[in-house]
């Protein structure tokens, strides 16, 4: 009985865990580029599955030091091409790492997992 009570006890002096990172609502969005294939630097054309008619997207795109290197916010098309300028300091062979979010026709947002994506 007393070790019941004592197990009892130190359950409920635990302090509650804090909340974690937020990563927002996982949306099923797809890279629609193989891992294993490389983009041309000349032509890096990002490109993903879309959501519904009237959805737009936000996507972020880094270096794989988490140094972001291109950004863009209410595109309506489910693809953008990384320029070669904003490529310069990534060599070659190297990835970039992308993550979409999308703002669904009903003001709902969702994001993407972050896609690795090999640039020539």
């Amino acid at each position: 009985m007393t070790v019941a009570l004592a197990a009892s006890v130190v359950l409920h002096q635990q302090p509650e865990r804090p909340p974690g990172f937020r990563e927002g609502t996982r949306s099923d969005i797809r890279s629609l580029i193989p891992e294993a294939d490389a983009l041309p630097r000349t032509r890096c054309l990002l490109r993903w599955s879309p959501g519904p008619e009237g959805t737009t997207y936000n996507l972020q795109v880094a270096t794989e030091r988490l140094e972001r290197i291109s950004e863009a916010r209410g595109l309506t098309a489910a693809e953008y091409a990384v320029s070669e300028a904003a490529l310069r300091t990534v060599p070659a062979g190297a990835r970039v790492l992308w993550r979409v979010e999308t703002v669904l026709p009903d003001g709902s947002r969702a994001s993407s997992a972050t896609f690795r994506t090999r640039v020539q």
